[in-house]
Order: structure tokens, then C-alpha cells, then sequence
């Protein structure tokens, strides 16, 4: 008379028994003593038989222990103008058995940023029936909770009112997941739920979910899903101009001081119109401020311009534009142009007007849209960012329909005492395109005595 007990490790378990001439025995009436350890650890009993004398026999099917994957997830998507970014950080509990390795598909169109864990060796990507997955090589056969980050990123979606699929991360090894899902847009996008499968909406705030138009989610299922529609909103510009012009002799210099407020949707760049520039008023063009990357004329479009920014812009930012012409004018004639902002909803424009030494400003009758006003009824953002001095005149136009016309005349010379140039210097300074300044000094001596009356 003997015993035939079945003991088994971690990784293996019976999934039959046909025994013959045996029977069975409750497992607590055998001294579990005589099962040796192995590796470290004893071996779990699953079923005891006794035999007698004519012996008997046992049939058994051994099968290995699947292991057993559950995901707990936090995951963020953020979803900007240009770039789509999802934020993944989870916890894989790994039971039962141990894994060399995870893996989950890439969601379409989306590319790994970042993957890490204490427990992850390295990463491959492969391709399986035109499909993309990646393969998480852990540092050895795993047990136990694991965590990972993980940082996909992509192309923005483009408007989509009748739905667009979120994208996801799925462990194929995990028999379930659960976690939270928040989803960030950014400022000009509005989101809103279409459909949802194994997933509930709750508020943003529970689950950390902070900034406007935000969404969460608590994941119920791993085989959730969700179709959301976006709406992308217009940027709405409104802005305040300053048109500074500085008149002298043979020279225009015109300087526009514009500060702009973006509201709804951040923006690239903004056009502006500056009609008639030639193509030698066209080189004079500059454009300064701390946003602001380069100006760049607009092919197919005479006259306009785009400013363009280092960045997507939203909120307030300041640009200034400069340019200069040369050059006798017509009748003594100069004229005030409005300079369009075509992308601006709302603008208040001002002008303001210097004449150099010499030069006498005559202002006609003003026509439909022309105010003159006060220099302190311009902002003072405006007013102490450009030229501080008083103006000789200060406008505001308000949809104007025709330029103004300025008469400027030089004042005449005033009798002077007769004079005599004792010396001059010319020094002249060529650069490697050709270009010549030349600078004169003069000694000037009075010949002429002044008579006291």
C-alpha cells in the first residue's frame, strides 16, 4: 500500500487525471514534509491517490500555467494645432507566470517618443499583416507589478464634426485593463462626445483633468472605444496701429507699431498689405519685435506681406514694421495711407506726423473717416514704444475711403552773414556689394562783420 501524490510548480498544472486502480485521498491527510523544494520554493499539492497491491496506474495531461497580464492605466492626450501627443503611464500586473515580453499595437500614425521602465530592457518595433506593433523586451522572465511611461506623438486630426477614433494603447497580453483617459485640447479646439464603448464620462476635475474644454474617462474594458468630434474654431485679431512717418527732404520713413491681441485660436503669422512699395522701397522693409521670426512677401498677391512667428501665437504680442523712401516728391505732396491688416476683426489706427528742419505741414480739409486728436489720446503701449517726442500732427482714421494729402513747403533760408569755406574733408566708405556712403566736414569761416543796431 503506497501513496501517488501530485505536486507542481509555478509553471505547470494538470488539465486531466484518468487514474485506474486507484483512490483518491484528501489532500490534508498526506504529510506534505515529503515534497522536496525545488529552486528555491515547494512545490504546490493538487491531488493525492492511494494504491494496493496489484499496483495501478495514472493517465495525466500537464499543461503550462498561462500567465496572467492586468494593466492599470493614466493616460493624457493632448491635442495642439499641429501635434498630437498621448501621454501613457501604466502599471502591468504580471501573475501566475512570468513573461520575457509585452506588446501592443501603434495606433495609425503615431510614432514612440519615449518608451522606459525599471523592468523594460529595450524596445523594437515590427510589422505583422501590414499592421505595426511594439515589442517590449523586458530584462528577464517578469513577475509581479511593472511600471512603464510611454509618449506617442503624431499628426494633429483636422476638423472632424462626425467623429474621429481615439487613439489607444492595448497590452495584447492583458486579459483586462482599466484606467482613466483625459483628453486636453488646446486653446481653438472645442471637443465634444459622439459615441463611447466600455468607457464612462466623468468630470475632469476627479481625475486631474485641469484646463478649459477638457474631457475624462474611466476605462472599463480593455476593448473600449471612443469617437469624438472636433471643431476647430477662428482666431478672432483684434489690434491697435501707431503709423509713424518722418518727413524730411528727398526721405519718407515710415515706421508701424501694431499690438495685436489673439483670442480663440493661436496663430502662425499675420498678413499685412503695403500697397505701392517699389522694388527699391521693397529692400527697406524691416520687421522687429519678440515673437516675431521674418517677413516674407506673399507669392501671386502684389503688395501683401505675412509676418511670420517663431511659434503658434496666442494672447497679446507687439510687431514693428519699418520701410523708407527716397526720392523728390510730386507737388510737394505726401500721402497718408491706411496700411491694412486683412486678418485684424477690429483695429484702431493712428497716425502720427514729424517734419524735419526746414519743412513747413499744411493739412487740408478732412474728408469721411479723418479725426484729429490729441498725441494723448493714442495708447501709451503705442505712444512709449515708438519716437516719444510730440508730433507736428496726430489722426485717426476710421474707415477711410481715400488717402490724405499733406503740402509740405520749405521754409525759406534766413539772411546769414557771409561765409567762407576754409577746408573740407571727404571720407567715403565702399562695402563688398558695391554700395558707397561718403561723409563731409567742412571749415566754415565768417567774413563778414554783423552791424549793431
Amino acid at each position: 500500500v503506497g501513496y501517488l501524490a501530485l505536486a507542481f510548480g509555478q509553471e505547470a498544472q494538470p488539465e486531466k487525471e484518468e487514474p485506474t486502480d486507484l483512490s483518491a485521498v484528501n489532500l490534508a491527510d498526506f504529510d506534505q514534509g515529503l515534497i522536496p523544494n525545488r529552486r528555491g520554493g515547494k512545490p504546490v499539492l493538487h491531488s493525492v491517490f492511494r494504491y494496493g497491491k496489484t499496483g495501478g496506474s495514472l493517465a495525466l495531461r500537464v499543461a503550462p500555467v498561462a500567465p496572467e497580464v492586468r494593466v492599470t492605466s493614466k493616460q493624457v492626450l493632448s491635442i495642439g494645432d499641429e501635434r498630437l501627443v498621448l501621454g501613457v503611464n501604466f502599471v502591468a500586473d504580471i501573475t501566475r507566470a512570468g513573461v520575457f515580453q509585452l506588446s501592443f499595437p501603434l495606433p495609425e500614425g503615431m510614432e514612440v517618443e519615449s518608451l522606459s521602465g525599471p523592468a523594460l530592457n529595450h524596445w523594437t518595433e515590427l510589422s505583422e499583416e501590414g499592421r505595426r506593433f511594439v515589442i517590449m523586451h523586458l530584462n528577464g522572465k517578469t513577475l509581479g507589478a511593472q511600471q512603464f511611461a510611454l509618449s506617442l506623438a503624431g499628426m494633429s486630426p483636422k476638423a472632424a464634426p462626425e467623429g474621429w477614433s481615439v487613439p489607444k494603447l492595448t497590452l495584447r497580453e492583458a486579459k483586462r485593463q482599466t484606467g482613466e483617459l483625459v483628453v486636453k485640447p488646446t486653446p481653438g479646439i472645442r471637443l465634444r462626445t459622439l459615441s463611447r464603448k466600455s468607457i464612462s464620462e466623468v468630470d475632469p476635475r476627479t481625475v486631474g483633468g485641469q484646463g478649459e474644454g477638457a474631457l475624462a474617462f474611466r476605462v472599463l474594458q480593455s476593448d473600449w472605444s471612443l469617437a469624438l468630434g472636433i471643431e476647430k474654431l477662428d482666431p478672432w485679431v483684434t489690434g491697435t496701429i501707431l503709423h509713424e512717418l518722418t518727413l524730411r527732404e528727398g526721405q519718407t520713413r515710415t515706421s508701424l507699431l501694431a499690438r495685436m491681441k489673439v483670442e480663440n485660436a493661436s496663430v502662425r503669422g499675420v498678413r499685412v498689405r503695403l500697397p505701392g512699395l517699389t522694388d527699391e522701397e521693397a529692400k527697406t522693409v524691416r520687421v522687429s519685435g519678440t515673437s516675431v521670426s521674418d517677413i516674407v512677401q506673399v507669392d501671386g498677391d502684389a503688395g501683401v506681406w505675412e509676418l511670420q512667428f517663431k511659434r503658434r501665437m496666442l494672447g497679446t504680442l507687439q510687431v514693428r514694421l519699418d520701410f523708407e523712401r527716397t526720392g523728390e516728391r510730386q507737388d510737394g505732396e505726401e500721402n497718408l495711407q491706411v496700411v491694412e491688416f486683412p486678418e485684424l476683426r477690429q483695429a484702431s489706427y493712428y497716425f502720427a506726423v514729424r517734419a524735419g528742419a526746414r519743412m513747413g505741414l499744411r493739412l487740408p480739409e478732412l474728408t469721411k473717416g479723418w479725426q484729429r486728436v490729441d498725441w494723448n489720446a493714442v495708447p501709451q503701449k503705442l505712444r512709449e514704444a515708438g519716437d516719444r517726442s510730440i508730433p507736428a500732427l496726430a489722426l485717426r482714421a476710421v474707415a477711410v475711403e481715400d488717402p490724405l494729402k499733406l503740402t509740405l513747403r520749405p521754409h525759406a533760408v534766413a539772411d546769414a552773414l557771409k561765409l567762407r569755406v576754409a577746408g573740407g574733408r571727404f571720407t567715403s566708405v565702399v562695402s563688398p556689394i558695391g554700395e558707397v556712403l561718403t561723409a563731409v566736414d567742412l571749415d566754415v569761416e565768417v567774413v563778414q562783420r554783423g552791424a549793431l543796431k
